[in-house]
């Protein structure tokens, strides 16, 4: 029996783009997407992404959450910029915005409620260690079943852009955790080896889902030149393009065409953050373009993922 599997990538507000795609699964599938994967995995939005699915939401609800309260998460006031240091010596925006969208989505339900099976990475920064929120592990112990909404803010405390989150286990445990991305931003290597315990890998079919890919190069007669200051940004970008392309290319070559990969070009640089008008229009004309032009693709990932007998 196949393994159906869903992988979504990292990238803050860039998530809108999955997230729209997605959509736009369920409608011709005619179905929720819990109804056509076994296993999803998601790091930092795609982590809500994937949250989002194993919990039954419908993925047009993450839209409107982008849509709606990006402004409110990616918040801040004169007062915080000057406090932070415009970001140098302080998280850019504070935790209320996002833990507040994230309520209202997913309200009290858990890791363990899920009906399709999740994992979402998140790394633990004292114990230094690479975490992965798993459903099945949380449905036996509750030391590791926590409230989906503090998931969530686990896997997308984007390190410099959040603080570290600080949450606690149904059992009472604490822990605090970043973003998932810092070793995993494309979970599909995750989940293709987590699919890969319940049988054989000649029994998964994967789909991963990309949040956008920047082609401007980093040229050295700039980049020669770079101090700490200079390279943060640029480094987070080429660990998370390098270790997403990474992951792609390693599921392909173990799947082969089982392996379904959509990961659009950006047409210039877009930032995580950028929850104005203009950004979200961008956003979302960018997952239209790719619903265009993959329309034979997702008819291909609809045949892959409903069941035989519907």
């Amino acid at each position: 029996m196949t393994r159906r599997t869903l992988a979504i990538d990292g990238g803050g507000l860039l998530g809108l783009i999955p997230a729209m795609i997605l959509t736009e699964i369920e409608a011709r599938a005619g179905r929720p997407a819990a109804h056509l994967f076994d296993l999803v995995a998601g790091t930092s939005t795609g982590g809500i992404i994937a949250c989002a699915v194993a919990a039954g939401i419908p993925a047009s609800r993450v839209v409107e959450l982008y849509r709606e309260r990006g402004r409110d998460i990616f918040s801040r006031s004169c007062a915080r910029r000057l406090a932070t240091g415009f970001g140098l010596w302080g998280p850019q925006y504070g935790a209320e915005g996002i833990e507040s969208a994230l309520a209202e989505v997913f309200g009290d339900r858990k890791l363990s409620d899920c009906s399709v099976e999740l994992l979402v990475p998140a790394y633990d920064i004292e114990a230094r260690y690479p975490a992965l929120f798993k459903s099945a592990k949380a449905t036996a112990d509750p030391r590791r079943d926590y409230r989906l909404c503090d998931v969530c803010r686990a896997t997308s405390a984007a390190p410099t852009y959040f603080p570290p989150a600080r949450i606690q286990s149904l059992a009472g445990e604490t822990a605090t955790f970043v973003d998932g991305g810092l070793f995993a931003n494309n979970p599909s290597a995750c989940a293709l080896a987590q699919a890969a315990k319940a049988g054989s890998l000649g029994d998964v079919a994967m789909v991963s889902l990309g949040t956008g890919r920047i082609e401007r190069p980093y040229l050295y007669e700039v980049a020669r030149r770079w101090g700490a200051a200079k390279w943060l940004r640029p480094l987070l970008d080429c660990m998370f393009d390098g270790q997403a392309d990474t992951s792609a290319h390693q599921c392909q070559t173990l799947l082969g065409e089982r392996a379904v990969r959509i990961q659009p070009a950006l047409p210039r640089d877009m930032a995580m953050d950028d929850a104005g008008h203009k950004a979200i229009d961008t956003l979302s004309a960018i997952a239209r373009g790719v619903i265009a032009d993959q329309d034979a693709l997702l008819d291909k990932i609809c045949e892959m993922t409903l069941p035989k007998a519907a």
